[in-house]
């Protein structure tokens, strides 16, 4: 009960902005593993180098229109799929995270969104506007990575090079 209190408090969405510094929007998302452990999520839409009115207006917009979603599937699979605020999806990867037996570290693999998952996703908007594309994932596997116990890695999931906004998922993984 107790982890399900701290899971659902650090799952509150927060939105911050230093002074001097280029803006940043977080969004948070803590997914339970089957047996031990969590994963955070934690999306953060940055604007690298504001050039005018026009760049900030459309980080606000970005940052206004995602939202993240987790699903815990199968053998610790976390599917990972950010929407529109339509519903639709606008990217979307699976996360596999291997607890390591008696070492308090992990293994965590991102991974393109699996075809049922995906399928699932398009079934699911059939009925609305939506077309039936396929949702944008990573394009190969990454590495797989060791991760301590509260160690943290970040994958770029979205970045367009002329505005400077970029749309980072900031992964956590821990045993409390």
């Amino acid at each position: 009960m107790r982890n399900s209190l701290r899971a659902f408090a650090l799952c509150l969405s927060l939105a911050h902005t230093a002074a001097g510094q280029q803006p940043i929007v977080r969004q948070q998302l803590v997914v339970p593993l089957a047996g031990s452990g969590f994963v955070g999520f934690r999306l953060e839409t940055k604007l690298e180098a504001a050039q005018g009115a026009d760049d900030s207006q459309n980080f606000a917009a970005v940052q206004a229109a995602l939202l993240p979603q987790a699903l815990l599937g199968e053998h610790n699979t976390i599917h990972r799929v950010v929407l529109n605020r339509e519903g639709n999806p606008v990217f979307g990867y699976d996360l596999v995270v291997e607890p390591v037996s008696g070492e308090r570290k992990f293994r965590v693999t991102a991974q393109p969104l699996g075809a049922e998952f995906e399928r699932a996703l398009r079934a699911r908007r059939a009925g609305a506007s939506s077309s039936a594309t396929n949702v944008p994932t990573l394009a190969r596997a990454a590495e797989t990575q060791t991760l301590e116990d509260g160690d943290a890695v970040s994958l770029d999931l979205l970045v367009n090079p002329r505005t400077g906004v970029r749309v980072v998922d900031v992964i956590k993984v821990a045993y409390e």
